[in-house]
């Protein structure tokens, strides 16, 4: 009977300590989600480009282009809101703000593309093979001398680049937006050697957007700015954009 006693006495504080364990894992568990929500609630900085590309006239202090995201690779929400937060950044570094929505619900009507108003297709691996592009490739834009208002990025070959880690995937993610929307604003194909329009990003530029984005340098955000302000011009001066009685 003592036997029994000790035994069923070892039983009950295996029991009381595994408890304790499991409750101060929980208790763990929820500050961790509470805190991610708290990021998550957090708003945006306000746009304070850099001291290399700070706007010097009042036309471009309101630079703003508006980007609509097809999500035809289903990313999920939080993904997505951290790759345009992560884009937003970039562009912010510029001198450009930018305001992104969602084709699928959002409730503001759409407007036609063109000087400040983008597409962007965030396209799945069924999708991206019917464009015959190498399997490195993150994805393409069409620019013009006009003005390019379509790009696509690969969802597929982000997530083969986080290779599964949800940590840096919205970050890539972010990084390949910023990328080929920066393709139409420049109006060129063309790449840089390091960057954020670099092309086949090295591991060490991978490693670094978790800690630290990416830039368009400076003289690359001089032509984003003057492309879009001439974008901005072109279209107040068309037919199209003035008001019957003064056409």
């Amino acid at each position: 009977m003592g036997i029994t006693r000790t035994a069923l006495g070892v039983k009950v504080r295996w029991l009381k300590r595994s408890k304790r364990v499991f409750l101060f894992i929980v208790a763990i568990r929820m500050m961790v989600a509470t805190k991610s929500l708290m990021v998550r609630a957090l708003p945006e900085p306000a746009c304070e480009p850099s001291i290399e590309s700070r706007p010097t006239t009042r036309a471009e202090e309101s630079l703003k282009i508006t980007v609509w995201v097809y999500n035809y690779a289903q990313v999920s929400y939080w993904t997505l809101i951290r790759a345009e937060r992560e884009a937003t950044k970039i562009f912010c570094q510029a001198g450009i703000e930018t305001v992104w929505l969602d084709h699928a619900l959002s409730r503001v009507p759409q407007k036609l593309f063109g000087a400040t108003v983008l597409a962007l297709k965030i396209l799945p691996e069924s999708m991206a093979a019917r464009y015959g592009h190498r399997l490195t490739t993150l994805g393409f834009a069409i620019p013009s001398r006009e003005g390019g208002t379509h790009a696509s990025v690969f969802y597929q070959r982000v997530k083969d680049l986080a290779k599964g880690t949800v940590e840096t995937e919205p970050e890539i993610l972010g990084h390949a937006l910023a990328h080929e929307i920066g393709h139409l604003l420049l109006g060129s194909t063309g790449h840089d050697p390091t960057g954020i329009m670099h092309t086949d990003w090295s591991r060490e530029e991978l490693h670094q957007m978790s800690w630290q984005y990416l830039c368009f340098s400076a003289e690359q955000a001089e032509v984003l700015r003057t492309n879009l302000l001439r974008r901005i011009q072109l279209q107040e001066s068309s037919p199209a954009s003035r008001p019957a009685s003064q056409r």
